[in-house]
C-alpha cells in the first residue's frame, strides 16, 4: 500500500491530529480551535469543552435529542470562550487539564474576565465578547 503524501490524514501518523486542514477555493485553511466554558442557567454548574465551532456545539448542547450530560442541565450559556490555536490536540490537552482539575473555583477564576492565562494555560487568548 502506498501513500499520497500531498493528500492530508493519508499518511499514517502524519500529523493529521496535530494540525487541522480543509480546503477552500483550492487553498488549505487551517481551522482554529477554541476551549469553551458554558454555565447552566438551571443548575448553576459549568461544562467544558473543545470545539473548532463553539457556536454550533452550543446549539447542540441546547438542542440534541440524545441524553447526554449536557441534555440534564439546559438551557446552557456561554460563560467564556478561548483561542488555541490550529492544534486539535493542544485544545484537548488544555480541556483535560482543566477537567482534571475538578474545581468549580478553577472554573470561575479562568471565566473572569481579568483572568491572565499563566503555566499550562498560557496559549489561551480569550474570545472578544460574546452576542447571542
Amino acid at each position: 500500500m502506498t501513500v499520497n503524501q500531498r493528500v492530508p490524514g493519508s499518511s499514517p501518523g502524519g500529523g493529521a491530529l496535530r494540525k487541522s486542514r480543509y480546503i477552500y477555493n483550492g487553498f488549505f485553511s487551517f481551522m482554529t480551535f477554541y476551549i469553551y466554558i458554558l454555565q447552566s442557567t438551571s443548575s448553576n454548574i459549568f461544562y467544558v469543552g473543545s470545539t473548532s465551532n463553539f457556536k454550533n456545539r452550543l446549539i447542540s448542547h441546547n438542542n440534541s435529542d440524545e441524553n447526554t450530560f449536557t441534555s440534564k442541565h439546559r438551557p446552557w450559556v456561554f460563560a467564556a470562550v478561548f483561542e488555541v490555536g490550529t492544534s486539535r490536540i493542544d485544545a484537548l490537552r488544555i480541556e483535560r487539564f482543566i477537567k482534571q482539575q475538578k474545581s468549580k473555583l478553577f472554573i470561575e477564576k479562568i471565566i473572569d474576565p481579568n483572568f491572565i492565562p499563566s503555566g499550562k494555560l498560557a496559549q489561551l487568548v480569550r474570545a472578544p465578547k460574546l452576542r447571542d
